[in-house]
């Protein structure tokens, strides 16, 4: 929501803005060492 935001509003004051969206495929193993921590 904030990054939509912030997005917009520099569009509408003329910035040319490109967004990424970085995906993580988390497998058991990371998950299971996160939860032992």
């Amino acid at each position: 929501m904030f990054e939509d935001i912030v997005v917009k509003t520099l569009k509408f004051i003329g910035y040319n803005v490109a967004t990424t969206m970085n995906i993580t495929d988390v497998d058991d193993k990371t998950i299971k060492a996160s939860v032992e921590e």
